[in-house]
């Protein structure tokens, strides 16, 4: 078993670690995904995309977490409003 935590990351980061740690790994193993600083950066469609080609091409099985909400924020406010379509979408994948 092992841990990764990339505070502050966005997908592409994201995607290049999991792709080098993802090449031992086989449908017996599970890689835990979460959270994306895409969303908040105004980048979710290029984030998802990275997201979803990834776990289309993996051979090992994902767990994808959605991205957390910014309760800093309006619960109505833009960010937080792209957060609810980009978990939405991610649940569909």
């Amino acid at each position: 078993m092992q841990g990764l935590v990339k505070p502050g990351a966005v997908s592409e980061t994201i995607v290049n670690t999991a792709n080098k740690i993802t090449e031992k790994l086989t449908k017996n193993d599970v890689l835990v995904w979460g959270g994306t600083r895409d969303v908040g950066r105004n980048e979710s469609r290029k984030g998802f995309q990275q997201i979803s080609d990834f776990v289309k091409k993996t051979q090992t099985n994902v767990i994808v977490i959605g991205a957390p909400y910014r309760h800093d924020l309006e619960p109505d406010s833009c960010v937080n409003e792209k957060v609810k379509v980009f978990n939405r979408k991610l649940k569909n994948i």
